[in-house]
């Protein structure tokens, strides 16, 4: 192979990289877009006034980037959310399950991070 016909392939090879890594950096820089369909919802309750919240995979989002609507506390793990309530105007709301059966919605743990164990049989969490 020649020279020339190295330095051009060469060449070829270096433009092409440089167009997939523009393309790489260009398309993970893209905002993602989360859905607004309440059949996607999430389930949270209050643990002090009992106030239900379901939240679309947008609302959630929303809350969770929003400065004043979710408790940031370093001491708490990144699995733990606590939102704000605007009835009891505390940190109270913690995500919850939905008994079928009876309709209830149960805290799956409390405002400080805390599981709450839940009893399926009755529908109620332990200790009531």
């Amino acid at each position: 192979m020649s020279p020339a016909a190295k330095n051009g392939l060469m060449l070829a090879v270096l433009v092409l990289a440089l167009v997939g890594a523009a393309f790489f950096f260009k398309r993970s820089g893209t905002e993602r877009t989360y859905p607004d369909d309440p059949t996607l919802a999430t389930q949270w309750v209050c643990v002090k006034c009992g106030k239900h919240y379901s939240l679309t995979p947008s609302q959630y989002k929303a809350w969770l980037d929003s400065k004043d609507k979710v408790r940031r506390d370093p001491n708490f793990s990144g699995r733990i959310v606590v939102f704000w309530c605007d009835d009891c105007r505390e940190f109270q709301v913690v995500r919850a399950k939905v008994d079928r059966a009876t309709g209830k919605w149960l805290p799956t743990s409390d405002a400080a991070g805390n599981p709450i164990p839940v009893n399926a049989d009755a529908g109620k969490t332990e200790g009531q």
